[in-house]
């Protein structure tokens, strides 16, 4: 029965029962052993008693007692053969943690090289994948002609095909193209027209003047006569309802201009059709707003002819600017050729600083240029042959390329330089690099690209062709990189080898390896660690569950912009510029009194909710008609109520004042809903407020009804977006845990490897749920794409742990010099690619902008996750569940600090268990003194001045000789620990 020690902050408690007295105290259990147990308490106890534990009586003997401080620790002889029954109980009581430390125990003591027998050096180094990418390579190397045909011969069929790349930066690809609720909205703009719009905004304080009014005219006139035009809505071409001198008019309100023109003014304010939606006499507003032919698809062509149409009247008035669906197009257009012009040359400059600082290599900057012109110059090519344009998603990929082709080559060279500065020959470099991160290459590439692809999951049209453009560009670069690279070495790489100070490592990275290595090794021996992990990943989760999608075009535009400026000046100053289509069915004609009053009884109440901005229908034109032909008076503004009068005012009106509203058969009704609410999650309320309206309205009528606009597409779009989200990332996980296990040839190792992979992911979701940041077409290709670049490090870091672990290290040893050798690597793609996807917060639009935010936000927590998560992770794989503990301290310290020589020899491996994780690990530089505070400090590797290896340091001015590692631990510690060890502490 081996001794059971209780960590001091978790020592159960037990009564003491003396035998001259009914009283009992209370005191700790610190230690129990076979017979006997130690007890900690305020009072000194009694030669001989019993002990109380859950109902049971334990009888002893005293047999020592040592004070320390205020506290009395006893050491007790239990009868009665009673120790293994309460030994049994207060095992009961140990935390998780120590029990699992416990049973650990109790296993049989492996021989190191039993560790990971399932991974052989072959299969790590020579597997097939390694072995014939080294051929690749090195036939690449020895006949560089076939580099050249190959880059050439590949690059004929892009050439010939991307003089027929298209540009699309329309806004119908955020949508889905197939959709029911889209052969809805197609068959409502065959009923009842296009509901596509360019608005021209003017205001003036003398708008109304006669001159201004005519150059407003004169434009109108003008546009109506455009091919590309359905119809022009405005003061000047829509007909205005009035009574004039018993005579009702339909008419234009200015189509002549005249001395008479003001004295309409009054008149039009009364107007619920033009006034507030073409026109608002006091603020001097007149709105021309444009409907196009439903056929166009790309709006950015015909927004920059009316552009041109208004450029030389914008002198002429106080505000005049075109804004709505068109101008948002355009917008778009040319954010998406200036941005890609200011991005590239920073994440160019980006990775130039970045390699020739932190890896000293002009070599790896160049290769990675070339990679990338060669391999976007094929994907474009080859994209055309899918008939996918160039639109706002794909304007990303040049950069993504750019930065993602830096990844790998920086672990390539790094590698190579490895061999190289070993004095190995360039082919015989090569060939090291091939066989030593060989097929973590190959996996990387793939866990990369197919993070990418996985966004294909996506029903969004924009997002399917960013995914497909996307996984052909990564593929071309990984094809391309292996053509180029050998090329490179052979003829432009230097020949110098490295001298020692050329390979001499940056204090920065010093200072950071030193962090992570010292984390790493405390986590082993204190729960914080575990519970910062733990507290990180529960508030993220519950910030996340905050994270709401939004889909909106409109919200997609940076608020600094002159467009979004001038959006927000028409929305607070007329609105209306979203509209939905309110669709009434019936089997007999809508024109009959019954159905008309219901029409307009909808009509009616939907133009009181809040969010309406204006409300159009046949019921609404009617009913004005109605009240101009009878009195004038505002109480006469409803529905006609005899087929007669119906009949009637039909004739007096056009097609065009009809067509918009009712079918020719007149069983189909059109309501136009204008509003201007923001945000689909808004919108998407907004509507069922409408369907709950509409439902209650018709509830008992034979008429039926259904919605369609843009605004609900685009809801129904951006609600796919969240199942999109989480199938993207179902598949990411499911391919990380099945490249592994197919790298390592274990499913354990595999499914250990997604857990650095997944924190990053909780931590994307917290800080989007923190900072209100939607789930949109930007932010939703975050977290597949960065967990397949996370990934990358993972799989490097990996690799390099199990094959340095066939060196026969310790567990430890292996995970530092894994730490040591992949941390410059890591870092600097990590750095890099952060910073590059950074750049992309110049972009206007916002799902760009947040995507290059968020994207260096998971990339930095990936590189933490994988820094301190990983070798955490690998060595408890290794140690704890394969190696047995009796080896854990040996692979720790070192044999020659417990050797029969040494003071730490005194200690039992329990007994050293409990000094450990009752003090902490510290990294101290080369030259450093130990701290000054009254401390015992263990050496475990490095040199300190007049040090004994593995001996205790009590001095506190003993200064390092190089860059160590110490294990120290305060007095006011030492106060808390059993006597066992204490007394073997002291004699030392």
């Amino acid at each position: 029965m081996k001794p059971l020690i209780f960590d001091p902050r978790d020592r159960p408690h037990i009564y003491v029962e003396k035998a001259s007295s009914q009283s009992a105290s209370v005191c700790k259990v610190v230690e129990i052993g076979h017979e006997y147990l130690v007890v900690q308490g305020e009072h000194a106890l009694p030669l001989r008693g019993s002990l109380a534990f859950e109902g049971e009586s334990y009888p002893f003997d005293k047999l020592d007692e040592q004070k320390i401080d205020s506290l009395h620790y006893t050491h007790l002889r239990l009868k009665n053969n009673s120790s293994e029954d309460l030994y049994r109980l207060l095992l009961t009581r140990l935390p998780t943690e120590q029990l699992s430390e416990w049973l650990i125990d109790q296993l049989p003591n492996n021989h190191p090289s039993e560790s990971f027998q399932e991974i052989s050096e072959e299969e790590i180094d020579n597997g097939l994948i390694a072995t014939t990418f080294e051929k690749i390579i090195l036939t690449l190397y020895k006949r560089p002609w076939l580099s050249v045909f190959l880059l050439l011969a590949l690059s004929i069929f892009p050439a010939i095909n991307i003089v027929n790349i298209k540009f699309d930066p329309s806004l119908d690809r955020i949508l889905i193209k197939d959709s029911p609720e889209m052969k809805i909205y197609k068959n409502s703009l065959k009923l009842f027209g296009s509901d596509r719009s360019a608005i021209i905004f003017i205001q003036d304080p003398d708008i109304f003047n006669p001159e201004k009014l005519k150059l407003l005219r004169d434009l109108s006139w003008r546009l109506q006569k455009w091919p590309q035009i359905e119809k022009v809505h405005s003061v000047f071409t829509s007909s205005f309802i009035r009574n004039k001198d018993e005579t009702l008019y339909t008419e234009p309100i200015f189509q002549n201009i005249g001395d008479d023109s003001r004295e309409l003014l009054k008149k039009i304010q009364e107007d619920p059709i033009l006034h507030g939606r073409l026109i608002d006499v006091p603020k001097g507003i007149l709105i021309i707003s444009i409907q196009l032919d439903k056929d166009i698809k790309i709006l950015s062509t015909i927004a920059t002819e009316i552009e041109k149409e208004i450029a030389p009247l914008k002198k002429d008035f106080k505000l005049l600017y075109q804004t709505g669906e068109s101008k948002m197009e355009l917008f778009n257009k040319q954010e998406m050729a200036s941005s890609p012009m200011i991005f590239l040359p920073l994440i160019a400059l980006i990775l130039f600083l970045g390699f020739a600082f932190f890896i000293k290599s002009i070599d790896a900057f160049v290769i990675t240029i070339f990679g990338t012109i060669f391999s976007v110059f094929w994907s474009f090519g080859v994209m055309t042959y899918f008939d996918i344009p160039i639109q706002l998603m794909i304007i990303l990929i040049p950069g993504i390329t750019l930065t993602l082709s830096a990844t790998e080559i920086v672990h390539m060279i790094s590698s190579y330089k490895t061999g190289f500065s070993n004095g190995l020959s360039k082919e015989k470099a090569l060939s090291f690099m091939s066989r030593d991160i060989g097929k973590a290459i190959v996996l990387t590439f793939s866990s990369t690209s197919l993070g990418f692809l996985s966004i294909f999951l996506s029903e969004i049209q924009l997002l399917e062709e960013f995914a497909i453009v996307s996984f052909i560009a990564l593929i071309c670069d990984f094809f391309v990189t292996i053509l180029y690279f050998p090329l490179h070495i052979k003829f432009i790489s230097s020949k110098e080898v490295p001298t020692e100070t050329k390979k001499k490592k940056l204090k920065i990275f010093k200072l950071l390896e030193n962090k992570f290595h010292t984390t790493y090794l405390n986590s082993f021996f204190s729960s914080k660690s575990l519970y910062i992990v733990l507290l990180f990943i529960v508030i993220n989760l519950w910030f996340a569950s905050k994270v709401r999608m939004d889909n909106d075009s409109i919200e997609m535009i940076a608020p600094y912009t002159q467009i979004k400026k001038d959006l927000t000046y028409f929305k607070n100053s007329i609105g209306g510029m979203k509209s939905i289509h309110l669709v009434i069915e019936s089997e007999e004609s809508l024109l009959t009194p019954k159905n008309l009053s219901k029409l307009w009884s909808i009509h009616d109440k939907i133009n009181n909710l809040l969010e309406v901005k204006s409300v159009q229908s046949i019921a609404g034109v009617l009913s004005l008609l109605n009240k101009e032909m009878i009195s004038g008076n505002i109480s006469d503004y409803r529905v006609p109520h005899s087929e007669n009068l119906i009949s009637q005012y039909m004739l007096t009106l056009s097609r065009d004042d009809v067509d918009p509203y009712i079918t020719p058969d007149k069983l189909k009704a059109n309501i136009k809903i204008y509003h201007d609410v923001s945000s689909s999650v808004l919108t998407e309320e907004f509507i069922k407020s409408v369907e709950h309206l509409v439902q209650e309205e018709l509830a008992g009528h034979k008429l039926g009804f259904y919605l369609t606009s843009r605004n609900i597409l685009n809801i129904n779009a951006g609600n796919t977006i969240i199942r999109s989200q989480a199938l993207s990332l179902i598949a990411m996980s499911i391919v990380i845990i099945c490249l592994m296990t197919i790298f390592f040839k274990s499913i354990r190792i595999g499914a250990l490897s997604l857990i650095p992979n997944l924190i990053p992911i909780v931590g994307l979701f917290g800080i989007m749920g923190m900072f209100n940041i939607s789930l949109n077409i930007g932010t939703m290709v975050v977290a597949a794409i960065t967990i397949g670049i996370a990934a990358d490090d993972t799989i490097h870091l990996f690799s390099r742990y199990f094959k340095d672990r066939l060196s026969d290290l310790s567990p430890f040893s292996t995970a530092s010099k894994s730490i040591h050798e992949e941390l410059i690597p890591i870092l600097t793609t990590s750095l890099t690619l952060s910073l590059s996807f950074s750049t992309f917060v110049i972009s206007k639009i916002i799902p760009v902008l947040e995507f290059g935010l968020l994207s260096t936000y998971v990339l930095i927590l990936a590189v933490i996750s994988d820094l301190y998560i990983g070798p955490w992770l690998l060595t408890y794989f290794d140690l704890f569940k394969i190696k047995g503990r009796e080896n854990y301290f040996r692979y720790l310290i070192g044999p020659r600090a417990l050797s029969k020589d040494t003071d730490l020899n005194q200690l039992s491996y329990q007994e050293l268990f409990t000094l450990l994780r009752s003090g902490k690990f510290e990294v101290l530089i080369k030259g450093t003194f130990i701290p000054k505070e009254e401390v015992m400090a263990i050496l475990i590797n490095g040199d300190l001045l007049n040090y004994k290896e593995g001996n205790i340091v009590k001095e506190s001015d003993t200064v390092t000789q190089e860059d160590t590692l110490l294990f120290t631990i305060t007095k006011k510690d030492l106060r808390h620990l059993s006597p066992n060890i204490l007394g073997k502490l002291i004699k030392v």
